[in-house]
């Protein structure tokens, strides 16, 4: 060992302590002045792989307007932008990675977050959960209540209530992290240091319960660190957002990252750029963002936005997808946990002298292989690669990229050359996958055998970037795959079944809501593209049933026509009717008596007919109830509701003397009985109720004697 116990790293002479060395020598000086710096601040890479760059992006304010960056549209239809960096946030501390083994070696005590699948995060702390099944009115998705510890509103709207986010899109919720772990699917970390493995989750206000080998275990988030989720297939992930994002799979996809922390994917049709103020400013820019995982519209500021990644929902970045399995084999480097969107030093992307960057990719430190589950409809792969700048002159690796075949035969498609130092960016081209490819393996060699003389020894300062890595799938298939999820993201519609050719009639579209006008958002609405679509499902009427009940609207605008409907029960036609006008948050259900069919299972449809081509309507649920909605009955000739008044010594009884309605009315003697706490009664009182609270309480009275 003596011979390479001293070597030289830059200028400076080291010991045999490969960790010291990578702390000491491994920054990057830049000639770049701060006026280049503000002249060139945003870089872009365009489809065609031509670079440009300018100190402004251009009209970007305005919805009508067409923005662009040195002359380039960014939305351009046939060379579009791919990425684009504002290079003046390149120096900043960068914000935690979107990936879960991906975590800032500094990172501890960190503040929390919650990460979803496809690597979104957003900073925060749990403040409640919701079931999503909290009225059968308004049937929504299951979410988790946060209060983003990032600015997120519109300034005139003051703070804003927390971000519902869905909980089946959860990958991992951080309250304190305090290492770079790892994902470690279906366990919980508490913060006395131990783990608590589980199979389902839970959600509550203000704990978690754990389903465990042992039982039901109540976690509550005082004593939680992390909780990393149970992980499915990551294209199911992908496939299942876009279904929110762009139902008909023809939308551009954008992701934003921020210099906080943010990181959200969303779609042209979940997008609107803002301004307050003037809007000649940048300063005063917003982007309004709703991504697949919120209920809730985000408001960024423009100028805390570091990174832009634009793509195609055929055309996917790999940083997009979760490995299935990482194998890193260092010899001295096992400190240098890969990362995604920056290298393995927690820096932007930058390869070669000139400081190349990229929008996307991986950092990692030989030996590194991660390995991808490929979907069926793969047909392409490309990346560019390289030693990361940081590395300077060091680092020695060989890079090459092998497929799995559906026989389980792996082999290689890319074989690159040695490569020491950073001193260029590489490319594999594209690469043809053939049917039924199921595996991709990027993988980084520390050329231990045959470096070539002068080389750094062992695996010292090999840290490699794979740069804009990106798969491409059939565009038609990924339609179909998009179609298979599109009515399940919808909540209210879970349990109605429709045939294959009304699947194909019944269209999801993301509307932009201004029913609430202090509260817009995206939602989902439906549209029936022919003249009939036909919806079942199976309803359990109870003893008291009375009614069912359809929560249906149209959006307010101008030119969206009613749709109509005819409503079916056990084969037998109810009546028809057109929906109303969204005018308040909350729709009023239309009613049908449902008397005849108590203590029966019986099938109910719905069937949809077109009001026109833009016969748009919200679709939030449907009940059936013993009562109608916006009344609740407290008392009807019920014997329990008197046993339940004991507080105080008034004598009180259920007599059938004279009642004003019905057969029986509650006698009460002088003095007072009540009960402020009824078992079982459920009702908000409201200054401004809205669906499913109250205001009044109406009754009847009489008084037999004395004054009144």
């Amino acid at each position: 060992m003596n011979d390479v116990s001293q070597f030289r790293c830059g200028r400076h002479k080291l010991g045999f302590r490969p960790l010291a060395c990578s702390v000491l020598v491994f920054a990057v000086s830049s000639s770049t002045s701060a006026a280049d710096a503000i002249a060139n601040r945003y870089s872009a890479m365009l489809e065609d792989g031509t670079r440009v760059s300018a100190p402004e992006i251009a009209g970007w304010a305005d919805p009508a307007n067409k923005p662009s960056l040195a002359g380039k549209f960014i939305f351009h239809d046939t060379n579009p932008v791919r990425w684009i960096l504002d290079t003046t946030q390149d120096g900043t501390t960068p914000a935690k990675s979107p990936m879960p083994t991906a975590v800032d070696d500094s990172a501890t005590d960190a503040l929390g977050f919650v990460e979803f699948v496809g690597g979104d995060r957003l900073p925060g702390r749990i403040a409640g959960a919701l079931t999503g099944q909290e009225s059968a009115w308004t049937q929504r998705a299951a979410t988790l209540l946060i209060e983003p510890t990032v600015e997120l509103n519109w300034p005139d709207y003051g703070t804003p209530p927390a971000v519902r986010v869905r909980t089946s899109m959860l990958r991992r919720v951080v309250w304190e992290q305090r290492s770079s772990r790892g994902l470690v699917p279906g366990t919980a970390f508490l913060r006395d240091g131990r783990a608590v493995k589980f199979r389902s989750l839970r959600w509550e206000r203000t704990r978690v319960n754990a389903l465990t080998e042992d039982g039901l275990k109540p976690l509550p988030y005082d004593q939680l660190a992390e909780i990393h989720l149970p992980t499915g297939d990551s294209w199911d992930g992908l496939f299942g957002q876009l279904a929110v994002l762009t139902p008909s799979g023809s939308a551009r996809l954008m992701q934003v990252e921020t210099a906080n922390g943010l990181v959200a994917t969303t779609s042209t049709e979940r997008f609107q750029p803002a301004f307050r103020g003037d809007k000649n400013k940048a300063d005063n820019w917003y982007q309004l963002i709703q991504p697949a995982w919120s209920l809730d519209p985000l408001y960024v500021r423009f100028r805390q936005i570091k990174t832009w990644r634009f793509f195609w929902p055929h055309q996917v970045p790999l940083s997009l997808i979760l490995p299935s399995s990482v194998t890193h084999r260092p010899t001295f480097g096992a400190a240098w946990v890969w990362k995604t969107n920056k290298s393995v030093q927690s820096t932007p992307l930058f390869i070669g002298p000139d400081q190349t960057g990229f929008g996307w990719g991986f950092g990692v430190s030989a030996f590194h292989e991660l390995r991808f589950a490929l979907p069926t409809n793969a047909t392409a792969f490309r990346t560019r690669f390289g030693l990361d700048a940081g590395v300077g002159s060091g680092g020695c690796v060989r890079p090459s990229v092998q497929v799995v075949k559906a026989n389980d035969a792996a082999i290689s498609v890319f074989d690159g050359k040695v490569l020491v130092g950073s001193k260029k960016v590489g490319d594999t081209g594209r690469i043809a996958l053939v049917a039924g490819t199921k595996e991709l393996r990027l993988i980084v060699d520390p050329v231990h055998q045959g470096r070539p003389r002068g080389a750094d020894p062992f695996d010292i300062r090999d840290f490699f970037d794979w740069a804009d890595p990106e798969l491409w799938l059939d565009p038609k298939t990924v339609k179909d795959e998009i179609a298979k999820r599109v009515i399940p993201s919808v909540a209210s519609l879970r349990g109605w079944k429709l045939s294959p050719e009304d699947q194909q009639e019944l269209q999801i579209v993301n509307h932009w809501d201004m029913t609430d006008a202090r509260s817009p958002r995206y939602r989902q609405v439906l549209l029936t593209a022919s003249s009939l679509v036909r919806l079942s499902r199976q309803f359990s009427i109870p003893q008291d049933a009375r009614w069912i009940g359809f929560s249906f609207a149209s959006p307010p605008e101008k030119d969206v026509t009613v749709a109509k409907f005819q409503v079916r029960v056990a084969g037998e036609a109810l009546g028809a009717f057109t929906s109303p006008p969204q005018t308040t948050t909350h729709v009023e259900p239309v009613l049908f008596p449902v008397e005849r069919f108590r203590g029966r299972d019986v099938d109910v449809e719905v069937l949809l007919t077109t009001g026109g081509a833009k016969s748009f309507f919200n679709w939030d649920g449907v009940d059936v109830t013993a009562q109608r909605p916006g009344l609740l009955r407290l008392f009807e000739d019920e014997e329990k509701f008197v046993k339940e008044l004991r507080d105080g010594m008034a004598k009180i009884e259920l007599t059938q003397d004279s009642p004003y309605k019905g057969t029986s009315n509650i006698k009460m003697a002088t003095g007072l009985r009540g009960n402020a706490r009824l078992r079982g009664l459920r009702a908000s009182i409201r200054e401004r109720p809205e669906f499913g609270e109250y205001r009044y309480i109406r009754f009847y009275w009489k008084k037999q004697g004395g004054c009144h």
